[in-house]
């Protein structure tokens, strides 16, 4: 079974973004007029996301030959433009369903790539921090509660959830995850809100098991002397952004002199 862990941005991951739909309201209470040129705005976004289906199809073919399956999902491609076009050729009438089966059909298209063919996802759930700047919103005083660590199964179309952390910490903010070489474990940086005042909240590195065993904090434990260079300790220590190293050890980031 496959894990896979997104981190910064990768163009398949952009290609996911871009799959989503947003459809566009319509009420009976609006004008005939309105309702009218909604239903012409569906018709064109159908053909704007038949022609992204379109060149995702070429870009999934491109990278890893899949002969049978491209020759399915064009196949369907296809029927489907065909569809659109004796559609649109009474655009006020133009069926919102065409537009949802178009959607679903590119993300499919995009899915069938090879290297999102693993089995479950981990992600991380945290809400934005509440400063905005080049670095300070890694600090812990600027978090906020999230669920965390979550591994998702099926996540390509009926998404079930586990939450690791859950009963484990109290509640806190989780970041920059990590997953190990064999994908066993995730080492990643958690900060405790159980403090009331905010500027004693910190981040500090912490190892679980992949299937929510094993957890247990690795760094600002009793063992930790937290010295930096000669000693010193001139600001709040927090440390982020573990990773696993080939030879077993793990590097962080850390506000350590």
């Amino acid at each position: 079974m496959r894990y896979c862990i997104f981190r910064g941005t990768c163009p398949l991951l952009l290609l996911l973004a871009v799959s989503a739909c947003v459809s566009l309201p319509v009420s009976a209470d609006d004008p005939v007029g309105s309702q009218a040129e909604t239903i012409v705005a569906y018709s064109q976004r159908t053909a704007e996301r038949l022609d992204l289906a379109r060149r995702t199809l070429a870009f999934v073919e491109a990278s890893i030959k899949q002969p049978q399956l491209a020759a399915e999902l064009a196949a369907e491609l296809a029927a489907m433009e065909k569809r659109v076009e004796s559609a649109t050729a009474s655009p006020d009438t133009f069926p919102k369903s065409l537009y949802d089966e178009a959607c679903n059909l590119r993300r499919r298209i995009i899915l069938s790539h090879p290297q999102l063919g693993f089995d479950r996802l981990l992600i991380n759930k945290r809400p934005p921090p509440g400063f905005n700047h080049q670095s300070d919103q890694y600090l812990g005083r600027y978090s906020g509660v999230g669920d965390g660590l979550v591994v998702l199964d099926s996540w390509k179309d009926q998404p079930r959830e586990s939450v690791l952390l859950k009963g484990q910490l109290p509640a806190g903010s989780v970041l920059h995850p990590d997953l190990s070489f064999d994908a066993q474990r995730i080492l990643f940086s958690y900060c405790d809100h159980t403090p009331t005042n905010p500027t004693r909240r910190r981040f500090f590195v912490y190892e679980i098991g992949i299937d929510g065993s094993g957890l247990r904090q690795v760094t600002g434990t009793e063992q930790d002397a937290f010295d930096g260079s000669h000693g010193r300790e001139t600001v709040l220590i927090e440390d982020w952004d573990a990773c696993y190293l080939p030879d077993g050890g793990f590097a962080f980031v850390s506000t350590r002199n």
